[in-house]
């Protein structure tokens, strides 16, 4: 037998390179696969805050048991005091939110006191503040509701896409929207089924819902613009969300406190705007009612109800941040206002 001198010693090293290629493989994927369960479960605890975080909406806007039980009671007595008790209790419910709607508020919380160190942001708005695309349209009779009539829908949905084109500098979407519309049979049940619509898609695709983040006032979002939980067929000025102010041009003012209490005496449950717009909304708006286009007065309600409403949450934990959109609506059950959480959007 020839002795082969260093062979062994070849043979060790050989074994020794492969063994550190697998631990350098295991190590990688072990260092890889913490990072990833790490972030994994970073991003489920920033989701949880943010669920839990919506509670932060509903307490916005409890009422005390003794107004609401006022305006419940009353409604099933006296009519004039029922009248009275609610503009009451709608005057209270404005009072209270008027200072965080549409306004960007954040909490901050500390792991010495809450248990964890994070940052939640709210945005809430008021969905009759907004229009409901189910009132364009009938479905059952395969036309534009007023169809021909003064306060013509179809000269409304022209007037408003003609006007989001504008802003987004794509083309109308009139077009579509009816050729769509024309294939249904049925309301819509959300807001993002327009977006199976091609031409929504490419317009609202990255606009979906409100960001608080955005830079560009003149930006318009669809879920910002329209809605599906309300019962009316028209819109709520004293709730005009920011894509409808950016349509109609307006710039919501941020008022003195005097000004602002003056604002929320003015309320009234019924309203002729044609004589209260100028006195109503002379500072929040800045902008006289004859100045309004034509096509939206129609479209504006003359009784002034917020039964409905939506928080925009994010909650960040770290560099980890976790977005929520949540639908609210007002529930009386003995004889206590609450609001319930009907539906929710992880976005």
């Amino acid at each position: 037998m020839h002795k082969k001198p260093g062979y062994i010693l070849f043979l060790l090293f050989s074994i020794l390179s492969v063994c550190m290629v697998l631990m350098t493989l295991f190590f990688a994927r072990s260092s890889t696969y913490q990072q990833l369960m790490f972030l994994l479960q970073r991003q489920n605890t920033t989701t949880q805050l943010a669920v839990h975080a919506q509670s932060l909406g509903q307490s916005l806007l409890y009422i005390e048991n003794n107004v609401a039980k006022n305006a419940n009671t009353s409604a099933k007595t006296d009519a004039p005091k029922a009248q009275q008790e609610k503009k009451d209790y709608d005057k209270k419910l404005l009072e209270k939110i008027f200072p965080f709607l549409y306004n960007n508020k954040n909490y901050v919380l500390k792991k010495e006191i809450e248990g964890i160190d994070a940052l939640i942001d709210f945005y809430l708005c008021c969905e009759n503040g907004k229009l409901n695309i189910n009132s364009l349209y009938d479905f059952k009779d395969q036309k534009f509701i007023k169809e021909g009539q003064p306060g013509d829908r179809k000269k409304f949905c022209q007037w408003l896409f003609e006007q989001i084109s504008k802003i987004t500098k794509k083309q109308s979407l009139f077009d579509s929207f009816e050729k769509h519309i024309k294939t249904r049979t049925h309301d819509f049940n959300d807001v993002t089924e327009l977006l199976h619509i091609k031409e929504f898609s490419e317009v609202f695709a990255k606009n979906v819902f409100y960001s608080t983040d955005t830079t560009d006032t003149s930006k318009i979002f669809l879920t910002d613009l329209f809605t599906v939980t309300t019962n009316q067929e028209s819109i709520n000025p004293w709730f005009f969300s920011a894509s409808w102010l950016n349509i109609l041009n307006i710039k919501r003012q941020t008022l003195s406190e005097d000004n602002q209490k003056k604002l929320i005496e003015s309320y009234k449950k019924e309203t002729n705007w044609d004589k209260d717009w100028d006195n109503t909304f002379s500072n929040l708006y800045q902008k006289e009612y004859k100045n309004l286009p034509q096509e939206i007065k129609s479209m504006l309600t003359t009784e002034c109800e917020a039964n409905i409403f939506s928080l925009l949450l994010n909650a960040t934990i770290g560099e980890t941040t976790s977005r929520i959109f949540t639908i609210l609506k007002k529930r009386t059950i003995s004889n206590t206002a609450t609001f319930d959480i009907v539906k929710i959007y992880q976005i």
